[in-house]
């Protein structure tokens, strides 16, 4: 992420520049005329795959109050210099649903710790040095010329593991928001999880933290990094966690999709950090002048890894993971990459350690509801896409109700639907996807029901599940058939449920 995201779906990266350069905003990416209506300047498009919907004004939110408070103009061409790839957008990216595409950045520079130091390949020292305070707003991915603060980029998906994983790129951020400021530091969220930045430029000291997410759709709208050179001084860091099959709608293939995330990676410079999959062969090729940091479940000779109950990085302990509150392997490897950042940017190892055990998750990321006539019941709502609902499926017990369902993304299932029948997992598919999905997992050999809305499956959930069973809310598709987001669908299954046990 690099530290990048809201955010969600994609985050803007509001970077500080010098007086007299024009901002610029993270682009959302150019939509096919057939699906979506083109946008224009100052508006924001917020369909679904394959549904329309009325643009209206957002994504110049934070410029225009950042104008109206400072009397300054941004430069509002430099907003559209690359505008003919997609319409500016400052806020999150509402159309990336499941795949913030992080490039959370963390922002000034703090001195690394020693053994940091030691990840530094010989001559690649670091640049640091003071810096002037915040002058003008901009959008840019790093320093400017005439402004040493800095970044942290974490840009690509989540996962547990190269094949099945999760889409954490929001809990990384999430998380790694919550250590900085246990440790000290003044953090600014922004992007897919927090909105633009550009209003609260101001209130940005040269010392301040910002972390920013973004999508893929963002990461493929950025100009070469040969045009950014000129308006970008350094990208401290970038961590792309994971890259798995995703908006296949939007990217057609696999390899463009990872592509758009390869991209956080040509920003960054030679005294960069690239903290990478060391289990990923694909991302061995890819091309970066970063200094790469390899991270694991698993012992990695000078990466960042999680062995024996304890995160590593550096020579350090940065934590221990019965410490980490958070549930499932995949929790566990987001708190790893934050961590790994932190320490990056300057965080203490033992403030790190103490720091872990006060980490909360976010919502619908394998939440625990707690106990409904006598059945456990999880909302992993955030959910779009097989491989998440995979790592999930893999953490609870078996026999678990499993609810599927939504707009099906171009994704296979197979391997989701040899797990639930390994694990003796009911399902109820639900939703414009309910009959596909109930063939494909009956074939495996699960028990499976279907249920035109979410409010019947859930009440075929509890028929299916006695006392002492678990529900697990998990779809592996998209909300667009009846929902504008993920997090509207989690709210109709909160509702729908019956008054907790006592």
């Amino acid at each position: 992420m690099p530290c990048a995201k809201q955010a969600p779906r994609g985050r803007d990266i509001c970077r500080n520049h010098s007086r007299g350069s024009s901002p610029r905003a993270r682009s959302s990416p150019k939509r096919k005329s057939t699906i979506h209506p083109p946008q224009r300047p100052g508006t924001r498009c917020e369909p679904g795959p394959g549904r329309r919907r009325q643009a209206r004004p957002r994504h110049g939110a934070g410029l225009v109050r950042r104008r109206s408070r400072s009397g300054a103009s941004p430069g509002f061409h430099g907003l559209l210099r690359h505008g003919d790839r997609s319409s500016p957008r400052l806020g999150p990216d509402r159309n990336a649903q499941g795949s913030r595409g992080p490039a959370a950045r963390v922002g000034p520079g703090r001195t690394p710790p020693a053994g940091l130091r030691q990840h530094r390949p010989p001559g690649r020292q670091s640049r640091r040095r003071a810096r002037p305070p915040v002058d003008r707003p901009g959008t840019q991915l790093g320093r400017s010329h005439h402004q040493r603060d800095r970044a942290v980029s974490r840009g690509g998906t989540r996962a547990a593991d190269l094949r099945h994983g999760y889409p954490g790129k929001s809990s990384t951020a999430h998380i790694l928001a919550q250590l900085l400021r246990s440790c000290g530091f003044t953090v600014h969220l922004g992007g897919n999880m927090g909105g633009s930045l550009l209003h609260a430029l101001d209130e940005i000291a040269a010392s301040d933290c910002c972390i920013v997410e973004l999508s893929s759709y963002q990461l493929e709208a950025l100009p070469d990094p040969a045009a950014l050179g000129a308006r970008i001084e350094r990208i401290e860091a970038v961590c792309i966690t994971n890259v798995l099959a995703d908006h296949l709608e939007r990217h057609a293939t696999p390899e463009s999709y990872a592509a758009a995330k390869r991209k956080i990676l040509e920003l960054a410079d030679e005294d960069s950090l690239a903290f990478l999959p060391a289990d990923d062969r694909r991302m061995k090729d890819w091309p970066t002048r970063a200094h790469r940091v390899p991270f694991a479940d698993r012992p990695v000779e000078g990466g960042l890894f999680q062995d024996e109950g304890a995160f590593h990085f550096a020579g350090d302990v940065l934590g221990y993971t019965r410490d980490l509150r958070l549930p499932g392997r995949f929790q566990r490897i987001n708190a790893l990459c934050a961590l790994g950042m932190a320490h990056a940017v300057g965080a203490d190892a033992a403030a790190l350690r103490t720091a872990l055990g006060q980490v909360r998750g976010l919502p619908h990321r394998m939440e625990n509801l707690g106990v409904f006539r006598g059945r456990r019941v999880i909302d992993n709502a955030v959910s779009t896409t097989p491989d998440s609902t995979f790592a999930v499926l893999r953490e609870v017990a078996d026999g678990t109700c499993l609810l599927v369902g939504g707009r099906r993304k171009q994704l296979p299932l197979d391997e989701l639907a040899h797990l639930a029948h390994v694990k003796g997992v009911s399902v109820v598919a639900f939703g414009e996807a309910r009959h596909e999905l109930a063939s494909e997992f009956a074939a495996r050999g699960s028990e499976t029901i279907v249920a035109a809305e979410l409010e019947e499956a859930l009440a075929r959930a509890f028929e299916l599940t006695t006392e002492g069973g678990c529900i697990l809310f998990s779809p592996a598709c998209s909300s667009f058939d009846t929902y504008p987001n993920f997090r509207a669908r989690a709210e109709a299954f909160q509702n729908a449920l019956p008054p907790r046990d006592p």
